[in-house]
């Protein structure tokens, strides 16, 4: 068998110009040059892949065909997509796949070529935020809209807000968790919350809703300013009437008090009264006579509660101002709970029942 051909020769291989490149969104179709080196007599197609996940191109040629023995530069046609979404500015990566014809096809050191796409559109971030920061309803209000705003809403893409609450005293029984402006909308959107009017009295309270997050839109959507709102929920029960019970300590002179807790109350007012007679601590003169001559009369009242033993007790009469007792009566027997003892001068004639 004999073998013909040139000992040594080397084979086809296309390769990019250059490595990177650049183009701009709205620029239209640009060149990515591919070279050729030691062509052959047939023709050499080189296939072409583009990394492209968001969809920026418009077009691109996925197969290039050099003539067979021809050494002039060939290019990837690039169709950048000029869309009216901000999405930024981006790298392609063109990647030589496949090599056939030529004279044993292969890729040449330049196998890729990154393309830098710039965006040409305007980026605006989407914001949404509470049209105000505070509000407030009675208890019996039942359901409320708080209202959400939007700036730079998108025209193409839906903006997704997620809300939570804090609601310590369960003051509301739903709200709306999620709220959607639609594409194209610029109107204020409400979120419904539905206040629980029981019959409890909690006093008046707050709850707060917070923007948790905000997705979709423009550009990097994002909470705006004002992501709390403060919604004021006035009580309408009364304050229940506590209920005093019967108190756990009771002494001569004190007792602890004690009730059943109402709902809603900060404080509470006691008010302690006697419930019928209260006993003296002593004996005590409950009438005088000042009579004319000898007619002197003292009486003693006994309301201690109790029978007294009068032997404890001594009167002392003091005569027109004078420092020292001029006569000291001392007393004998018991005196009943109740019951008056009457004294008067030994020589007085108008009441005959006193003693002397």
């Amino acid at each position: 068998m004999l073998l013909t051909g040139t000992p040594g020769a080397a084979g086809t291989s296309v390769q990019f110009v250059n490595t990177t490149s650049s183009a701009t969104e709205d620029g239209g179709a640009s060149n990515l040059a591919l070279s050729i080196a030691n062509a052959g007599a047939a023709a050499t197609t080189v296939t072409i892949s583009a990394a492209d996940p968001n969809g920026r191109l418009a077009g691109y040629s996925t197969s290039v065909t050099f003539p067979g023995s021809s050494t002039a530069n060939e290019n990837v046609v690039v169709t950048p997509d000029d869309n009216v979404i901000c999405d930024g500015d981006e790298d392609i990566v063109f990647t030589i796949t496949g090599i056939s014809g030529g004279a044993h096809g292969k890729s040449g050191t330049n196998s890729t070529n990154t393309l830098s796409l710039t965006d040409d559109d305007v980026c605006v971030n989407t914001t949404v935020q509470f049209a105000s920061t505070t509000g407030t309803v009675p208890e019996s209000v039942g359901s409320f809209n708080i209202q959400l705003s939007i700036t730079d809403f998108s025209a193409t893409n839906n903006t997704d807000v997620t809300i939570g609450a804090t609601d310590p005293d369960g003051r509301i029984t739903t709200f709306t968790s999620s709220v959607t402006f639609f594409a194209t909308s610029g109107f204020d959107e409400n979120m419904s919350i539905t206040v629980d009017d029981n019959a409890i009295c909690q006093l008046d309270g707050d709850v707060v809703f917070t923007i948790l997050s905000v997705t979709g839109g423009e550009g990097m959507a994002a909470v705006g300013i004002n992501n709390t709102f403060t919604l004021t929920i006035t009580d309408n029960d009364p304050v229940a009437t506590p209920t005093a019970t019967t108190p756990t300590v009771v002494n001569s002179n004190d007792f602890t008090a004690t009730w059943n807790a109402a709902a809603g109350a900060t404080g509470y007012e006691l008010d302690v009264y006697t419930d019928g007679a209260v006993p003296a601590s002593e004996l005590f003169f409950s009438e005088y006579v000042e009579g004319s001559s000898n007619n002197k009369y003292l009486e003693i009242f006994n309301g201690t509660g109790a029978t007294v033993d009068l032997s404890h007790y001594t009167v002392q009469s003091f005569a027109n101002g004078a420092t020292s007792a001029g006569a000291t009566t001392v007393l004998s027997g018991t005196l009943a709970d109740g019951s008056v003892i009457v004294l008067e001068n030994s020589s007085a004639s108008v009441y005959l029942g006193a003693d002397h």
